[in-house]
């Protein structure tokens, strides 16, 4: 076993010497205080609202998503291509050869910087790809702009909550099973010190990851698993949609005798009525629109737990059969599960972090549910790995002053 570092006495020689020490210092300390402040604050109010039996997490409208598992597929192969293509351009630009490299062991840190990147360009490579297949706007793929900024103060809330539990899980596996969390973006960072190592491993641990995971575990994989109930087309759920034509049902013209009026989507595109037999029209029973009676059913309730007002809007499918009953568009909860199992599996190599952070995949994974954004799920992710390197950035630091 390696010998433990003795502890760093911040004397003031020590600051006078390093005087940027002091700016560290005050960084982190209001970094930790806004975290146990804002924690305990959340978690009072959590408490209480449950007490009070309110809800914690409201649902928003959502259409299915319209890509299939062959979209999926494609994304994986793509990263697989641009992992190699990557790292053969390193390996060109840095004069390593990748045989003998891969013999060593873990890539050095502007290897992992390289493929952090593909994955980027990888991912919109993906976006382009959906929107030029199925004409879908970015707001169909999670990155809605009309609510980002509620989406990430929802996403800011989620992560001083779920913070306490995913550390407070990866401690007991670490001190009880006695095992360290073990990742070599990490290992590479903490061996170098320097601060260009630092902005590397920020780049990819606080940019990359926390961007393209999420889009990968919840945009596509958890949209698309929510979304099979609805694929009454065959061969929908492997395929996808056809084309990009959507319609929009209104609350306030869907009363009892489920009238309907059909108008072209400006937010959100799904697919056409050809395409899903048919989509988004009761077509035994539409009418033109009455007056809106008192005892509107709330079509839309069981998603937002609240009528919306006459501005909401939500898309609708039906089955292929027909029929004036309209299904309920209230997302399926066991996606959330797989979806946060195979994040926490996607880990799997680094020790046991793959634990907590199935926990971590499930609490994002309920955020993607409700709110059908990538944006809440995103900023818990990035505050998480932004601690992390945060912290081990300051014990780089550190301990190259012991030096």
């Amino acid at each position: 076993m390696a010998e433990q570092a003795k502890p760093l006495d911040v004397t003031p020689e020590l600051l006078q010497a390093h005087p940027e020490l002091i700016l560290v210092v005050l960084i982190i300390y209001a970094v930790l205080t806004f975290v146990l402040v804002g924690g305990a604050g959340m978690w009072i109010w959590t408490i209480r609202r449950w007490y009070q039996g309110k809800q914690l997490l409201t649902l928003e409208s959502w259409t299915p998503r319209v890509w299939g598992m062959c979209d999926l597929l494609i994304t994986l192969v793509l990263i697989v291509f641009g992992q190699t293509i990557s790292l053969h351009w390193w390996s060109r630009a840095s004069g390593v050869d990748l045989k003998q490299l891969r013999g060593e062991g873990d890539l050095p840190l502007t290897a992992m910087s390289s493929i952090s990147a593909s994955y980027l360009v990888v991912m919109g490579i993906c976006l382009m790809w959906l929107g030029i297949r199925y004409g879908t706007q970015l707001s169909h793929a999670g990155f809605s702009w009309s609510k980002f900024k509620s989406h990430m103060r929802l996403g800011v809330g989620a992560a001083l909550l779920s913070l306490p539990i995913v550390y407070g899980i990866m401690a007991l596996v670490s001190a009880g099973l006695n095992q360290e969390y073990d990742h070599p973006l990490l290992e590479r960072m903490s061996e170098d010190g320097s601060w260009n190592a630092f902005f590397m491993a920020a780049f990819c641990a606080v940019v990359a990851a926390p961007i393209c995971e999420e889009f990968l575990f919840r945009v596509l994989l958890q949209g698309w698993l929510q979304s099979l109930p609805w694929s009454s087309q065959s061969l929908w759920w492997l395929l996808g949609a056809s084309t990009s034509h959507c319609t929009q049902l209104t609350q306030s013209q869907l009363p009892q005798t489920a009238n309907v009026d059909t108008q072209p989507s400006t937010d959100d595109a799904i697919v056409s009525e050809s395409s899903l037999a048919p989509i988004a029209a009761v077509a035994s029973s539409v009418t033109e629109p009455q007056a809106e009676p008192s005892d509107v059913p709330p079509i839309v309730a069981p998603m937002t737990g609240s009528l919306p007002g006459d501005t909401d809007q939500v898309l609708l499918t039906v089955p292929a059969t027909g029929g004036s009953s309209l299904p309920s568009l209230t997302p399926p909860l066991w996606p959330v599960f797989v979806s946060g199992t195979l994040f926490g599996l996607a880990h799997w190599g680094y020790g046991l972090s793959f634990v907590p952070l199935i926990v971590l995949g499930i609490i994002l994974g309920m955020l993607y549910r409700a709110t059908h954004s990538i944006w809440p799920s995103l900023t818990v992710h990035f505050i998480l790995n932004f601690l992390s390197i945060l912290g081990l950035g300051l014990a780089s630091y550190l301990k190259s002053l012991q030096q």
